[in-house]
């Protein structure tokens, strides 16, 4: 490099000369491309680079100083440091000068913060702060923040706590250590829109910030629709709290995932005893939430017994004399199908219950009359409703 010394590269595309580092201005000196390069180069005296892109200051007077400071940032990448001053330079000259009309901004996507620079001339400032959490602006948040003086609602306008719940659902976690500083509260709601994003970081964030969310947080909706890696950090703080993670399992048979890591990884954690109304309650919800028929048969291989064995156990109980059993003697008592599996045609479920002893009814049939079924269809009930009353 040091053969370019004082020499001028110049064509259509180039415009390059090389600067004594040590005249280069700070904000040259600090950037993510200065930085990278010096990397490479620990022992140059000179940094060879297109003059275009080499300003000295970010005093903008015209639309020309505007667009050259743009550019420039597109090339070099300014520290944060930076972009807010560009970015209180850009507001100034817009609200003062009348050089600045019209005012033409970058063009859209031009660069992340040439965004940044659109969003803070285009949008008011509620618009704008949610914006930054969509998009993770952190540049334009710090600097709004920091004209308002603190004020993140001047106006009144805004719904503050829309703000955190976007930076979460969008998974911009330096935009959600904002929100938490300046004080923010973390809800249960912020849970679920974790739980959507599917970014385990996130999901633990909100618990270390605030760790009696566990005690408001609904258990069905974090079984059922988390992420194995967020049910995990899940799992860790309910049992933290000392919760028994046997009462998960009932929420956790929509999420056949969620369902294998409580019983194979915890059930030596659980507190209750694991005995037939336990196997009882589950399979019973496993019925009247027609589940897939690989959570039935995981159920199955993990206790080692079987819902045809299950309901004899329950028969028994039944006609015994003992008063005192816990099975509550209701369609859904692994006695009748019931309607759900109609409803959802879980044909592959239904053929599992029938082999398991489990009846049809008068209801079943109207049920896929009603509604048409095309996989449990009316004659398919009719034949079983058949097969059941010759063998009554």
């Amino acid at each position: 490099m040091s053969d370019f010394t004082d020499v001028l590269v110049t064509n259509n595309s180039l415009d390059f000369t090389e600067y004594l580092i040590e005249s280069l201005p700070d904000h040259i000196i600090t950037s993510t491309h200065f930085t990278n390069w010096r990397i490479l180069f620990p022992d140059e005296t000179t940094f060879l680079f297109d003059r275009r892109a080499m300003i000295d200051n970010f005093n903008i007077h015209s639309q020309t100083d505007l667009d050259e400071i743009i550019n420039a940032d597109c090339v070099l990448g300014f520290t944060a440091t930076h972009r807010i001053q560009i970015l209180k330079n850009i507001e100034e000259y817009w609200l003062y000068n009348p050089n600045s009309s019209p005012i033409l901004l970058p063009e859209k996507d031009k660069s992340f913060f040439a965004n940044q620079v659109r969003t803070l001339i285009k949008k008011d400032n509620e618009t704008a702060l949610v914006t930054c959490m969509v998009n993770g602006y952190t540049e334009l948040f710090d600097y709004i923040y920091d004209r308002d003086n603190g004020y993140i609602n001047k106006d009144g306008k805004l719904d503050t706590g829309v703000l955190l719940h976007y930076a979460v659902s969008n998974g911009h976690i330096e935009m959600i250590n904002r929100c938490i500083t300046i004080g923010l509260p973390i809800t249960t709601n912020l849970i679920y829109a974790a739980i959507d994003n599917g970014d385990p970081d996130i999901f633990r964030m909100l618990f270390i910030k605030n760790d009696r969310l566990i005690n408001y947080a609904r258990d069905d909706i974090i079984c059922e629709q988390a992420s194995l890696d967020i049910f995990k950090i899940f799992l860790e703080y309910y049992i933290n709290n000392e919760k028994d993670p046997a009462n998960l399992a009932i929420h956790a048979i929509k999420n056949i995932n969620n369902l294998k890591e409580l019983l194979v990884n915890y059930s030596h954690l659980f507190k209750q005893n694991i005995d037939s109304n336990y196997l009882y309650e589950l399979f019973r919800k496993c019925l009247v939430n027609s589940v897939s028929i690989e959570v039935f048969l995981f159920i199955e291989a993990h206790f080692g017994v079987t819902l045809k064995e299950l309901r004899e156990l329950i028969n028994n109980s039944n006609n015994s004399n003992n008063s005192n059993n816990n099975y509550s003697g209701n369609k859904y008592d692994l006695i009748e199908i019931g309607n759900d599996v109609i409803l959802s045609e879980n044909l592959e479920v239904f053929n599992y219950l029938r082999e398991s002893g489990l009846l049809v009814d008068e209801t079943n049939l109207t049920t896929a009359i009603r509604y048409r079924n095309h996989r449990i269809t009316p004659g398919l009930i009719r034949k079983h409703l058949a097969l059941d009353d010759e063998q009554s």
